[in-house]
């Protein structure tokens, strides 16, 4: 890890000294470690794709915008629905029309210089005094504009192989998790291959089987009064 990102050796040494180091990587192999933005900018490291800059402009010559730059602008333009950073680090694939895109993304999309940029920490203590914190490693440079997908080659992939199994899962897990994120109001008529491949049609038929068993939706409000009765 140390060589992966050499500004975070010390990190490294300083969670091996406290035995944090285990409970740092397992949640990492199960591909669902926390984004902590302030954390990636404070250390010149990348957490998720959206700390990377947006394309300027956005729109292709087709009037189409890719979908990680739109999971972006809805991010940076405080949308409704999205004022969160997405807990999946890991970018969508594909493109959208930009006449099917939120009215944010619209309206930013042929925008330059829009991103995430950090310019300090302030430590204020008790004192009255105060000091800038630049950051963990001043003379990091975080390529914010570089290119946002990892090509590979796929003939190095093997299919038959316990790994790859895993390897399957933790990408259903990422998929289903970041598509939810961008259309958690909904998606597009173009998009229903996507949202009705078997990767989002977990427990669909258990859920649906519950809700056939219970009598009524008078039944659900009667125990959740019943409930509430009880509180004190």
């Amino acid at each position: 890890m140390s060589k992966r990102e050499p500004a975070l050796a010390a990190l490294w040494v300083g969670a091996i000294i406290l035995g944090m180091e285990k409970n740092i990587l397992r949640p990492v192999r199960n591909g669902l470690f926390a984004v902590e933005l302030h954390a990636a900018v404070w250390t010149g490291t990348i957490h998720s794709f959206i700390n990377l800059s947006p394309n300027a402009p956005c729109v292709t010559g087709n009037k189409e915008i890719s979908r990680p730059d739109e999971c972006r602008l809805l991010y940076l333009t405080g949308s409704e629905s999205q004022q969160r950073a997405p807990v999946c680090p890991w970018q969508p694939f594909g493109t959208t029309p930009l006449g099917l895109a939120d009215i944010e993304v619209q309206q930013h999309a042929t925008c330059k210089g829009h991103c995430l940029q950090y310019v300090s920490w302030r430590w204020d203590t008790e004192n009255g005094l105060s000091c800038e914190d630049r950051g963990f490693d001043e003379t990091a440079v975080v390529d914010q504009c570089g290119a946002t997908s990892t090509e590979f080659d796929a003939a190095s992939v093997t299919t038959q192989t316990e790994g790859f199994l895993q390897s399957e899962l933790l990408s259903e897990t990422a998929t289903r998790s970041i598509f939810g994120w961008l259309r958690v109001d909904g998606y597009p008529p173009i998009e229903k291959e996507i949202f009705t491949h078997d990767w989002f049609d977990v427990g669909s038929s258990s859920e649906e089987s519950v809700l056939k068993d219970d009598d009524s939706p008078a039944t659900e409000q009667s125990l959740i009064k019943e409930w509430l009765d009880r509180v004190e």
